[in-house]
């Protein structure tokens, strides 16, 4: 009885970690965008952008540690490992997959049509289509994995 629980207490932990990546990574790609439009638009920018840039790396840095200490815990256990990476969240990320992949030519064709209106470098074209193809992937993926 107590294998099954902490399988179920691993399956959450695991959504919550993915949750708090999507979100914080979310925030620091919006962020990102809107510091590299500020460039193209030849907009100054003050320090207090550049010290909140820094403060949202170090930020994503802190999430990705948590959520690697948690991995590891599913890894090291083997049971764990093989429940929580049965053949369903296999299916579960080719669908994900598939979706980022369709979102990433979506957001190609708006950000082509964004080109001929705006003054658009290629790095944040291609970091738009990129973001786009990404939080689509999490965000399908965390609609699948809900516990």
């Amino acid at each position: 009885m107590k294998e099954k629980v902490s399988i179920e207490e691993m399956e959450r932990k695991r959504f919550y970690v993915l949750l708090v990546e999507t979100s914080v990574s979310l925030l620091f790609s919006i962020f990102l965008i809107w510091r590299l439009w500020m460039i193209d638009l030849d907009i100054s920018v003050s320090r207090l952008v550049d010290c909140c840039f820094i403060g949202s790396v170090l930020l994503v840095w802190a999430v990705r540690s948590w959520s690697f200490s948690v991995l590891r815990k599913i890894r090291r256990e083997k049971r764990l490992e093989q429940a929580l990476d049965s053949e369903l969240y296999t299916l579960y990320n080719y669908k994900a997959a598939m979706v980022g992949f369709c979102a990433v030519g979506i957001a190609g064709a708006i950000v082509m049509c964004m080109g001929f209106v705006f003054n658009l470098s290629a790095v944040s074209a291609v970091y738009m289509v990129l973001a786009a193809g990404w939080f689509a992937f999490d965000i399908r993926r965390l609609i699948l994995y809900r516990p």
